[in-house]
């Protein structure tokens, strides 16, 4: 971070506190990502890890989008990722998720709930403890089609790329869905 000035927010304070231990010259705020309002204006803007599914209704993605342009410079990019409706299904098919890591062993159980919500059910535990999760957390999350994020974007960016990592262009299929944006 020492050619770039850095800006994050994030709902979780323990998140806030881990990301001022990472980057301490990084400026950081615990706050919803519906209520962004920055004086400042930024050249580009990153929603990392999916954030942007937690939103669970579609007002909400657009009044974020719209937030996020103004918080742009003239020129400026936004980018985030999205998990799409397809990943999600595929989830609920495929539950539990099982994943290990050198430190954790994660155990996600995904349900559905009303309006096209999945609920996401963890367990993660110590790989070198007892048997006992270390934390048991609920997430809920939505999506929405790329064409309807499409057109919400375009009233306030003037030029928008999708593309999914895994097959270079967009299909029915996508599961992982990268949205650039650049501000007119």
């Amino acid at each position: 971070s020492k050619r770039y000035e850095i800006t994050g927010i994030d709902i979780s304070k323990s998140m806030v506190a881990e990301a001022k231990a990472r980057c301490p010259r990084g400026t950081f705020y615990c706050q919803d990502m519906c209520d962004i309002d920055f004086e400042a204006e930024f050249d580009v803007v990153l929603c990392a890890f999916a954030s942007i599914n937690h939103l669970l209704q579609f007002e909400d993605w657009d009044a974020f989008f719209e937030r996020v342009a103004r918080a742009l410079k003239p020129g400026g990019l936004f980018v985030f990722d999205m998990l799409s409706e397809v990943c999600l299904h595929n989830l609920l098919l495929n539950s539990p998720l099982l994943q290990k890591t050198s430190r954790l062993f994660s155990v996600t159980e995904f349900t559905r709930l009303d309006d096209n919500i999945t609920k996401w059910h963890v367990k993660a535990f110590s790989i070198k403890s007892q048997p006992v999760p270390l934390f048991t957390v609920n997430v809920k999350q939505t999506a929405f089609d790329a064409t309807r994020i499409t057109k919400a974007l375009s009233k306030h960016f003037a030029h928008i790329d999708t593309f999914d990592p895994e097959q270079g262009h967009v299909t029915s299929r996508s599961g992982l869905l990268y949205f650039a944006c650049t501000k007119a």
